[in-house]
């Protein structure tokens, strides 16, 4: 498949364009650079252009989808086989804290009636895929102190280095950035957002 890419400047997307700024001005002036088109990506909605079908990075945030934030209707993405098993085989983990029947990992899990959020995983080695959405800051907080009661926890995550849980919490652990975008299984595309590996260890 051939890798996403994207146009290297930001895009103003109005009155069905494109639009490019050139010039000093904060608000212009505007150049036409392409026509765009709506594209869903595994429920992600993006834009295209119509020409060389590159995405399209908007530089405001609107009824359009932009570079880095993307609209989504589910937060829940299975892990790799592949990423897991090669994990697996480095941390030997025994609970899958954030899970389903038929998502988990692990023979011992918590799904979302259990909560993971509510229950101990000291002294366990755990692996937490987390949902993609506001609560992930409970989540990677949670993994940080259960660090704190003697659990291993590795985290798979999107690599929003520039986010306030980021910078609380993820930063105090191990990070492994993963080099290209992950397949979520089941998915037909790749990600389209980075993705890291945070490990939290006993402390």
């Amino acid at each position: 498949m051939t890798p996403i890419s994207w146009h290297v400047a930001p895009y103003h997307i109005k009155d069905g364009g494109a639009f490019v700024k050139v010039g000093s001005g904060q608000h212009g002036p505007w150049k036409l650079q392409c026509m765009p088109y709506k594209y869903v990506f595994e429920n992600f909605v993006v834009w295209r252009c119509e020409t060389c079908r590159k995405l399209i990075d908007s530089d405001v945030p609107n009824e359009y989808s932009y570079r880095g934030l993307f609209t989504v209707d589910r937060d829940d993405w299975e892990t790799p086989d592949g990423l897991f098993a090669q994990l697996h085989s480095e941390f030997h983990f025994t609970l899958d804290v954030c899970a389903s029947a038929n998502s988990t990992k692990c023979a011992r899990y918590f799904d979302i009636e259990q909560n993971g959020l509510k229950q101990s995983w000291s002294n366990d080695i755990c692996w937490m895929n987390p949902p993609y959405g506001r609560q992930i800051k409970k989540w990677i907080r949670k993994a940080y102190a259960e660090s704190f009661r003697g659990a291993t926890v590795v985290c798979l995550v999107a690599a929003r280095t520039d986010t306030v849980w980021w910078n609380s919490y993820a930063v105090k652990g191990e990070i492994r950035f993963i080099r290209g975008r992950i397949r979520f299984k089941g998915a037909k595309w790749n990600s389209p957002f980075p993705s890291a590996i945070i490990i939290f260890r006993p402390q």
